[in-house]
Formats: C-alpha cells, sequence, structure tokens
C-alpha cells in the first residue's frame, strides 16, 4: 500500500450508506503473555464511555453513535487493536476530527503509562509521586473484575465452535 509502513489511509466507497471509522494499531504479540499484556488495559482505557472518553466528548459534540474496541489479530509476531466508531453525518463529514480525538487520547495514555513507568523505576519512589501508576493499577484492577464478571457470568456456547475455540486456546496458551 505504502511501502509497508505505517500510518495507512484506506478508504472505500460503500455500495450501501455506512458511516464507519476504523483504526487499526499494529502492537507486539500478545500471546506469550495474554494475562499480563497491557492489550486489555488500552481497549479498556479506549472504550470506556464515561465523562471525558473519547466515546462521551465524541458523542457530546455528535460525531459519534458507537465505540468499540478490540483485538483484531493475534498472531505469533503480531497483533493488532481495532477501534470501529460509528460516525453520524456530522461525524462522517468531520472524521478527521474523529481520528484526531482518538490519537490525541492515544497520546494521554502514552505519556502516563510513561510517567508510570519513571515513577516505578525510580529508587526512592515518595507516595505523593506515584499518582500516574496508581491510576493505571486502578484501572488495571477493574479490567480484571470485568473480566472475572465477564467468565463467570458467560453462557455455555454453540456446541459446533467450542471444540475449535478450545483447540486454538490449547495451541496459543498451551
Amino acid at each position: 500500500l505504502q511501502g509497508g509502513s505505517w500510518p495507512v489511509l484506506l478508504t472505500t466507497l460503500p455500495l450501501r450508506s455506512v458511516r464507519k471509522l476504523i483504526l487499526n494499531f499494529p502492537l507486539p504479540s500478545v500471546r506469550s503473555s495474554p494475562d499480563k499484556s497491557p492489550f486489555h488495559l488500552i481497549c479498556h482505557l479506549l472504550g470506556h464511555e464515561g465523562p471525558g472518553s473519547p466515546f462521551a466528548i465524541l458523542q457530546d459534540a455528535n460525531l459519534l453513535d458507537s465505540l468499540s474496541t478490540g483485538q483484531r489479530l493475534s498472531a505469533a509476531d503480531q497483533s493488532l487493536l481495532q477501534i470501529t466508531m460509528s460516525l453520524t453525518l456530522k461525524g462522517e463529514r468531520n472524521w478527521e476530527s474523529v481520528a484526531a480525538a482518538i490519537f490525541y487520547y492515544c497520546r494521554i495514555i502514552y505519556k502516563t503509562a510513561t510517567m508510570a513507568h519513571q515513577e516505578i523505576s525510580t529508587v526512592e519512589m515518595k507516595s505523593h509521586t506515584r499518582s500516574h501508576y496508581e491510576k493505571l493499577c486502578k484501572t488495571w484492577e477493574e479490567v480484571c473484575v470485568r473480566n472475572t464478571m465477564n467468565f463467570q457470568h458467560t453462557s455455555p456456547g454453540q456446541v459446533y465452535s467450542f471444540a475449535p475455540n478450545l483447540s486454538s486456546s490449547i495451541r496459543m496458551n498451551g
């Protein structure tokens, strides 16, 4: 497409009216440590719907109807994070502003993670300087609680998909 480098802009002319914006982010593979990967934390932060979240801000501006995040690809050498957004008519006309808001939020996540890493790397950490680290820890705990609740309250799947899903899980996780 563009010499194999990111970012790549791909536009399509749909056959019917579809107002979607899909952003994909290449990430390192999460197969080696799926439970410790920041992938779920990033998805949780980008897909959150509370006050101040990208969804809330863009919805309040009448640019967005829905937003979802998740893993698009999980291979041995790479992962792909996908953010899918259903746009309003105004959002379709201003899709660059929608994308810019998501990228801005991604930069906030990156800066917070970088500062948290610096905080835990400092030998003489004082309790009042750990705010970024503690915020990320609290959010990680929320993700863990949500995942546990989802696991405990999941209905059994279809019989025909159980064996392929189980074998795939064993192959990936051992």
